[in-house]
């Protein structure tokens, strides 16, 4: 099947206006060797590993993962565990499942089908809709997503404490991302935070203001600020 979906990919890959591919697997697939085919050498100049997703039914979890092997490991490879059925069950029951799933894997970020910010911040993972999502849907409904955006302008920092400061984030962080400039380096470090996925690439080409987006629930946005304003030695206003 890997070899297939490598082939499948490089063919897509060709087209021109795609924006995202998503990759539904069998409810008995095992998800992380097939995002190692996407980082494969013949495609990792077209795609990259955006977040691995395992949908979660609220009403049949336990029972299923008790039963089946399969499920839990698929509940364990999660960046991101997104709550189906959420809408239709009791408190109790949602309570219950989320207990377990938590359980089983404690650093993903999750979500529930009935938060209608919930699709676009699974989906946008260009900076550009990410910022559409800051400044409208995901705090346009009401509901309790939380999004901090930093400018930095054009001030460095050094990669390392970059790459620290993006391992520590709390886990009220669901997404990161952004572009900013370092010390020596050519271009811009575009980096995206997913779960506990962490991709970073140079755009030697790039040449703008750096920035810094964040979207999560709960996120204490004072002392996130902080810690990017120590990082590239700016004072706070």
């Amino acid at each position: 099947l890997n070899e297939d979906l490598v082939v499948t990919l490089g063919e897509i890959g060709e087209r021109e206006g795609i924006d995202h591919v998503l990759i539904e697997t069998t409810g008995i697939a095992d998800p992380l060797p097939i995002g190692h085919a996407v980082t494969r050498p013949e495609l990792d100049d077209r795609f990259r590993l955006d977040a691995l997703v395992t949908t979660i039914d609220v009403l049949n979890v336990e029972k299923t993962m008790a039963e089946y092997a399969e499920c839990a490991q698929q509940v364990r490879r999660a960046d991101i565990l997104l709550y189906t059925k959420a809408d239709v069950a009791s408190d109790a029951v949602f309570l219950s499942a989320q207990k377990s799933v938590t359980e089983a894997n404690p650093h993903a970020r999750q979500l529930r089908n009935d938060e209608p910010a919930a699709l676009s911040i699974i989906l946008d993972s260009g900076l550009e809709g990410l910022s559409r999502i800051t400044t409208g849907e995901a705090l346009s409904h009401g509901h309790s997503f939380d999004s901090v955006a930093v400018e930095v302008g054009g001030r460095c920092t050094i990669r390392l404490a970059f790459e620290e400061f993006l391992e520590s984030l709390p886990a009220e962080v669901f997404r990161a991302k952004g572009l900013v400039r370092l010390d020596d380096e050519l271009g811009m470090l575009v980096f995206h935070v997913v779960g506990g996925r962490m991709d970073l690439w140079m755009d030697e080409e790039r040449n703008e203001n750096g920035r810094l987006v964040f979207i999560g629930r709960g996120i204490d946005s004072t002392a996130l600020r902080a810690e990017v304003f120590d990082l590239f030695g700016m004072e706070q206003a």
